[in-house]
């Protein structure tokens, strides 16, 4: 092979293989004293028609930082959406015989910080800052980018849902 050729066909490979980080940050002590955990938690980004699903555990520390990174994961193919998912695992902490809660700061999405505001999810979430519901366990929270892909992040329309039973189901659509 002509290194040159080689040099070009690399140079354009790894153009197109680009690893993006997505997850969120917990809450400080000073937003949210019950706030953080050290429980699962299950993170779901969509980009477009690819989605990318990882499970991360905390470690009971506030401001604590959960990231998973596209690279790692291979994506499944649904119908296009923009959005990142942070769900709390179902099964119940032993310690409280409940989901421990987690309070979110800010979202990570394509690798940029985003705040949003502070809210829970777990199975005491309408007692944490800013509940926008009643229900005592949310269980998981989406966080809506838009529904085209936003040409900035600080311009995307964030909006935050805490719902209560089961995630959204994803649309198969034909392989890109």
């Amino acid at each position: 092979i002509n290194p040159t050729y080689f040099t070009i066909l690399s140079m354009v490979i790894l153009s197109h293989i680009k690893a993006v980080q997505f997850g969120f940050r917990v809450c400080s002590k000073s937003v949210d004293s019950e706030g953080q955990s050290s429980d699962p938690f299950t993170i779901t980004y969509q980009w477009g028609q690819a989605v990318y699903q990882c499970g991360v555990t905390l470690t009971d520390g506030y401001s604590e930082l959960a990231t998973c990174d596209t690279i790692d994961i291979t994506p499944s193919n649904c119908a296009p959406d923009y959005g990142l998912q942070i769900s709390a695992d179902n099964t119940p902490n032993t310690a409280n015989n409940g989901i421990d809660d987690v309070c979110i700061s800010s979202i990570i999405v394509n690798g940029e910080e985003i705040e949003v505001i502070p809210q829970r999810i777990g199975d005491d979430a309408n007692d944490g800052p800013n509940s926008d519901t009643s229900a005592e366990i949310t269980n998981y929270r989406y966080y809506d980018l838009g529904d085209d892909a936003p040409e900035t992040l600080a311009e995307a329309p964030i909006l935050s849902q805490a719902v209560t039973d089961a995630a959204p189901i994803c649309e198969d659509v034909p392989p890109l």
